[in-house]
């Protein structure tokens, strides 16, 4: 079977699998009541107390150390007035993402989890750091998400994923490397198929699609060149795993779109390990779900 053979059959199952998990249909109910510019706080709480384990989840991560709050929320519906509605579309999703998937066999699921939330946190931190405030919250479910293809790939087809892991460690490849030669394809492709088949927002699916290589970008290329030196970031922090030990070379595109002069990022390096040190009620929320 050809390369291109390979990937449209990879492709056609991700499509058409019924048993492929679905965006959290809280997560999806406030997606769409965000697009109201008359939504109210409220109305978003009263969607979310329909889940009393989200939104302990989501308590627990609103009064941990990476919001520094002086005083202890009790409600979702106060902490919505304070963090406002995207950022607590960002923490609804973190809180429930990561519980849609299985564990792969052979595979550090756990791992891969810490390095998405280190990844979502770098690219926010990146955002603001480098004045472009406005994307911070699209770049941080991108960064959330954009390896989410991996454990597409082990969910819809387990044999291949087993190669991809095996070709990986025997020869000591980047993970997508081995991924194009067992599958035709990587996971960021993956990725994208599968946000597209969630309606997630146009410029997500592409940072999700372009994130190693932004400069291929025909749109977002902000946003995934955003995600881009986040994921090296956190590969270089040593936080989680992409799913092998190396770091890519940096694509000096991303550089150049992002305008990241030498004092820019010093900037954006210590604010994102100022973050990750706070982000441990993140943290310890995907070890749970990955046990």
């Amino acid at each position: 079977m050809t390369a291109p053979d390979r990937t449209e059959l990879l492709r056609t199952r991700v499509e058409r699998a019924d048993d492929l998990p679905t965006l959290p249909t809280v997560v999806a109910r406030i997606g769409q009541m965000l697009r109201d510019p008359k939504v109210s706080a409220s109305a978003i709480g009263d969607v979310l107390a329909e889940d009393p384990v989200l939104t302990a989840r989501i308590l627990r991560l609103v009064n941990s150390a990476y919001y520094g709050f002086p005083q202890k929320i009790t409600h979702v519906s106060r902490a919505i007035v304070i963090l406002g509605f995207q950022k607590i579309h960002n923490v609804v999703l973190t809180a429930s993402v990561f519980s849609r998937f299985a564990q792969p066999a052979g595979f550090p699921l756990c791992a891969l989890w810490e390095h998405s939330i280190a990844v979502a946190i770098a690219s926010e931190s990146l955002a603001e750091s480098l004045q472009i405030r406005e994307r911070a919250e699209e770049a941080f479910v991108s960064g959330l998400l954009h390896d989410l293809g991996k454990v597409v790939v082990a969910h819809v087809a387990p044999a291949d994923f087993a190669k991809v892991v095996e070709l990986q460690r025997s020869r000591d490849l980047l993970f997508r490397e081995a991924e194009r030669q067992v599958l035709g394809t990587d996971h960021a492709e993956v990725g994208f198929w599968l946000a597209r088949r969630w309606g997630l927002p146009e410029g997500v699916q592409n940072a999700i699609r372009f994130h190693h290589e932004p400069q291929t970008a025909r749109a977002g290329r902000v946003l995934a060149s955003l995600v881009h030196v986040a994921d090296l970031l956190a590969r270089a922090l040593n936080i989680g795993s992409g799913g092998d030990p190396h770091i890519p070379v940096v694509s000096q595109a991303a550089w150049d779109d992002l305008a990241i002069t030498p004092e820019r990022a010093d900037r954006a390096v210590r604010r994102t390990v100022e973050r990750l040190a706070k982000a441990e009620a993140f943290f310890s929320l995907v070890r749970g779900e990955a046990a």
